[in-house]
C-alpha cells in the first residue's frame, strides 16, 4: 500500500491513505477502530495488510464489525515468497465470500502474470506496478457500489493494464 500510495491518489483523488511500513492486521484493526470512533471512517474502507504476517479469521470478523454493517469493505490480497502467504489469501478469500459488503482486490491473481512490474524482492510494485495495484483496487470498490452511485471520491482515467479476475 505504501508502494502504491501515488498511484491510488491519482485514480482516486481525495482518497485518504493511512499506510506504513511493516505494518499488520492486528494494528490495521486498531486503526479502523479508532478512525470508527472518531467518526472518521469512510464509507468504503480498502485495507491491503498480510504481507508482513498472518491474518486470522478473528483478526477479519474484528475489522468487519469496526466497519460496521453500513460501509463497504474491501480486502486486499498478498502475493510474494512469505510463508504465511496461501493462507492469509484464504482467510481474506472465505472472508469475501461469506460476508456482504465485502469484495476481495485480488492482487495476488493480478500480478502473478505480470511479475516483472515487482522489485527483486518479489514482493514490492515497481511504479508500473502500482498503476495496476491501484486499477485492481477501482475495480473492486466500483463492483461493491450499486449501480448508478458514484465513488465517492473522483476517479482519474484508468490505467491501461487489465487485471485478471476479480
Amino acid at each position: 500500500m505504501v508502494a502504491s500510495a501515488a498511484a491510488l491518489q491519482a485514480a482516486m483523488p481525495g482518497i485518504y491513505i493511512n499506510a506504513q511500513v511493516g505494518r499488520q492486521m492486528a494494528d490495521g484493526v486498531a486503526i479502523i477502530q479508532s478512525l470508527a470512533a472518531s467518526g472518521d471512517l469512510r464509507s468504503i474502507v480498502v485495507v491491503g495488510l498480510g504481507t508482513n504476517g498472518d491474518v486470522t479469521a478473528t483478526q477479519i470478523r474484528q475489522l468487519r464489525r469496526a466497519v460496521g454493517s453500513g460501509r463497504y469493505l474491501v480486502l486486499v490480497n498478498t502475493y510474494g515468497p512469505m510463508s504465511w502467504e496461501s493462507e492469509v489469501n484464504d482467510v481474506l478469500a472465505a472472508a469475501a465470500r461469506q460476508q456482504s459488503r465485502v469484495d476481495l482486490a485480488n492482487w495476488h491473481q493480478a500480478i502473478a502474470g505480470h511479475t516483472g512490474l515487482l522489485w527483486p524482492d518479489g514482493i514490492h510494485p515497481q511504479p508500473s506496478g502500482t498503476k495496476l495495484y491501484a486499477h485492481l483496487v477501482l475495480q473492486a470498490i466500483q463492483a461493491e457500489l450499486p449501480r448508478g452511485k458514484p465513488l465517492p471520491c473522483q476517479p482519474a482515467s484508468l490505467p491501461t493494464a487489465k487485471a485478471k479476475g476479480n
